[in-house]
Parts: structure tokens; C-alpha cells; sequence
């Protein structure tokens, strides 16, 4: 599992590079990817401080509600976030 770690921290190395040569329209989207390689690494390292937002698959959904398309804009609705995409 460590290996698959260093390689998060590689890539959002390499990312980070890029980031600097980059076309500025390109460059928020490598800052944004290479910021979640961190904290996808940085939750493999500490389960505890990061705990899953979504549910497990299996609880207390029957295989029709997994199969639902309205639920995960139900669960988004939740949450009471917007988010706003910039085209």
C-alpha cells in the first residue's frame, strides 16, 4: 500500500511541474488533481481522520435503490452544497 502512495506523491510531483509550464486555463485543473492525489494519500495514511462521506453499498439499500438514478442527486441534495463548474 505504500508503494501506491509514493506513487500519489509522484504523480502530484509531476503534476505540480506541469502546473508551472502550463497553459493558464489548464493550470487550476492540475492544481486541483494533483491536490487530491495528496489528500487521497493522505486518507490512505489516515483512515481515521478521514472518514467515508457516502454510505456502504450495502446499508440499508436494497438492490432497487442502489439500481436508482435519482439517488445520488437525492444525496447531493443532502448535503446542502452547490457546486458550480466554470465552463
Amino acid at each position: 500500500m505504500s508503494d501506491l502512495q509514493d506513487n500519489f506523491h509522484n504523480l502530484s510531483a509531476v503534476l505540480d511541474i506541469l502546473q508551472n509550464n502550463a497553459h493558464p486555463a489548464q493550470r487550476p485543473v492540475l492544481r486541483l488533481v494533483g491536490d487530491h492525489l495528496r489528500l487521497l494519500a493522505l486518507c490512505m495514511d489516515l483512515p481515521a481522520r478521514c472518514s467515508p462521506h457516502m454510505p456502504p453499498s450495502g446499508a440499508g439499500q436494497s438492490a432497487r435503490d442502489s439500481s436508482d438514478p435519482g439517488r445520488f442527486a437525492r444525496l447531493a441534495a443532502q448535503t446542502g452544497e452547490a457546486r458550480y463548474v466554470r465552463q
